[in-house]
């Protein structure tokens, strides 16, 4: 009989911001005391928190669910929220509970809840760009009792559920800081082998359309994930087409989207924009044969073939020419 044994490359969320600001240690403790505060408030207690007051500011932050651990029936979400960070929203005056209570209330708590939060502080400076990257890691309760608890052979659960509110929770709490995500959350599971390095990411989310070629990007690496060759397809030929308008708003001055709106009688599609770059020296010959070939057919699929029989191998064909393009496009600062 396999194992139900929860794989934690299936269920740990990973998601990547970036913060604007100087890099310094005043700064980098500003940044973490407002994480500090959301969280708390969020029902967390930070775990690894520095005995000395003085001295360098860590790089790692571990938070671990607190409120959410249901210790006292009787007790309200608010008084046990009063109980953990007081009336003033500080940390003084927490209730310590013991290891048989958190167990026992381990028990109890949604499998679906971040149970522990990892974030890692890295600094960035690059050119006019300054500020630090911030990576995070999001452990469901249901890993936790795995760890800690005696869990049935035929214990159930639903790993769609668990990776998809964990990814909601991690993005809702950090757009309290009103941050978007510089890489959307993801598990290791889900990733593919060959991935758009994290500068051309950060590269592309600072011009007025890049965000669009991660968008595109992001949502078909999630339909390949699934095995939903169709779908990923019609998002990396979105994300062909925005990379092309991204390069020739930056390097041409052409706004494509704008001229269109200024025009209705204008329209560009994906044969249009493939014109546009011909014979572009920064593309190599095999990239824009790619792009050919696809202006003739891919299209054509998209349009008249959304079932029956696509190939994995001519979708990641689709995509590979894509981080070619974009690696050919645009040089990061």
């Amino acid at each position: 009989m396999p194992s139900n044994k929860p794989d934690p490359d299936e269920l740990t969320v990973k998601t990547q911001y970036f913060i604007s600001g100087e890099t310094s240690q005043a700064n980098l403790k500003k940044i973490q005391q407002e994480i500090t505060r959301i969280l708390q408030m969020e029902g967390y207690r930070q775990t690894d928190v520095d005995p000395l007051p003085i001295g360098p500011i860590q790089h790692t932050m571990d938070f671990r669910l607190f409120d959410g651990i249901p210790v006292e029936d009787q007790e309200s979400l608010t008084e046990k929220a009063k109980n953990l960070f007081g009336k003033s929203g500080s940390t003084r005056g927490v209730r310590e509970i013991t290891k048989d209570e958190f167990l026992e209330g381990l028990k109890k708590a949604r499998d679906d809840l971040p149970f522990r939060l990892v974030f890692h502080f890295k600094p960035y400076e690059e050119g006019d760009v300054e500020g630090y990257d911030i990576e995070i890691e999001s452990i469901p309760v249901l890993l936790q009792k795995y760890r800690q608890l005696p869990v049935r052979e035929d214990y159930s659960y639903n790993k769609k559920d668990i990776v998809s509110q964990n990814k909601r929770e991690v993005t809702r709490i950090m757009g309290r800081m009103g941050l978007e995500p510089l890489q959307e959350p993801y598990t290791e599971a889900e990733t593919l082998e060959a991935q758009l390095k994290q500068e051309y990411r950060r590269h592309l989310n600072s011009l007025e359309y890049g965000g669009k070629v991660l968008q595109y990007l992001d949502e078909g690496d999630t339909c390949f994930q699934r095995d939903l060759y169709h779908a990923a397809l019609n998002c990396y030929i979105h994300a062909l087409e925005w990379t092309i308008i991204t390069y020739l708003n930056e390097d041409r001055g052409k706004d494509v989207i704008e001229e269109q709106k200024e025009n209705e009688d204008t329209r560009y599609y994906f044969h249009h924009f493939v014109d546009l770059i011909q014979g572009d020296s920064s593309i190599e010959q095999t990239t824009m044969e790619s792009l050919q070939q696809y202006k003739g057919t891919e299209r054509h699929w998209i349009a008249h073939h959304r079932s029956g029989d696509l190939p994995e191998t001519r979708v990641e064909d689709v995509r590979e020419t894509l981080l070619n393009l974009i690696g050919e496009l645009f040089t990061p600062s």
